[in-house]
Parts: C-alpha cells; sequence; structure tokens
C-alpha cells in the first residue's frame, strides 16, 4: 500500500488542476486519476465513499485532501 504515481511534472500537475476544475464524479476517478495520482489510500476511500453515496459522488474533496 502506498502512493505509486504523483504529478512531478508541470505537464501532469496542470492535467490534475484541469480535471479538478469540474466535477470528478466517482465512477469516472480510476481511469481518468491513474497515471496523475495513484494512491492506494486514496482510491480506497474513494470506493468507501461511493458504496456510501453512489457512482455519482463528486470525489475532487477526496482527491485535494489526499495531496
Amino acid at each position: 500500500m502506498g502512493t505509486w504515481n504523483l504529478p512531478q511534472s508541470l505537464e501532469k500537475a496542470k492535467k490534475l488542476q484541469n480535471l479538478l476544475k469540474k466535477p470528478l464524479i466517482a465512477l469516472d476517478t480510476e481511469n481518468k486519476l491513474y497515471d496523475l495520482l495513484g494512491d492506494d489510500d486514496l482510491f480506497d476511500s474513494i470506493i468507501e465513499e461511493q458504496r456510501v453515496f453512489g457512482d455519482d459522488l463528486d470525489v475532487r474533496d477526496l482527491v485535494k485532501s489526499s495531496l
């Protein structure tokens, strides 16, 4: 467990920043984030929240808090 990917280039940081400007739906998160921000705890939290609140949950706050 742990972090395996962080946005360590300006290009990836800007992609992440742009991604977080609009709602980030839980159902699409893994595909959109995996190459930009990979963290087991983050993805576990997203899955837990998705089970409680549904697939349409906006997970931007979870992503921001993991940074």
